[in-house]
């Protein structure tokens, strides 16, 4: 007896990565290739390879997380969707300080341009300045406010 129904054809495109990582669903990577595979515990143990697992309670149920559960005893426990939120928190947190350092810089950098600053004023009362513009600005200001 022969079988009427034909063997539908599937491609796969091995390159492809569109649906995203399987285990914590970013987009851009594999599986094999996610930053979250051998994650080191939550506790703190290094020896610890947290594990992926995707909860089947009523509660959470396909809420992804990774756990040490059956390593030597440790309880180590973290929903992926908290541990992807506390790391992009983080990341914030730290541009926010580069972003501040950086703005220190800057003023530093301009407090420096204010004493190298120099002015010569001859005997017809033209003025000549150099430096930086902000400091030339700021010097601008200043003798706006000088009355003469």
């Amino acid at each position: 007896m022969e079988s009427s129904s034909k063997a539908s054809k599937v491609r796969f495109n091995p390159n492809s990565i569109e649906g995203g990582c399987f285990c914590c669903g970013e987009p851009n990577h594999w599986m094999k290739d996610c930053r979250f595979k051998n994650y080191r515990c939550v506790k703190g143990n290094l020896q610890h390879k947290m594990k992926f697992g995707t909860s089947s309670t009523d509660l959470n149920k396909g809420r992804k997380f990774l756990s040490c559960f059956g390593q030597n005893g440790c309880k180590g426990f973290k929903w992926l969707d908290e541990l992807i939120g506390e790391e992009l928190q983080q990341t914030a947190m730290k541009k926010d300080e580069e972003e501040l350092k950086k703005d220190e810089e800057e003023l530093n950098n301009e407090d420096d341009d204010l004493l190298h600053l120099k002015i010569s004023i001859n005997k017809n009362i033209e003025m000549s300045a150099s430096g930086s513009v902000v400091a030339v600005s700021k010097l601008v200001k200043l003798m706006s406010k000088v009355e003469m």
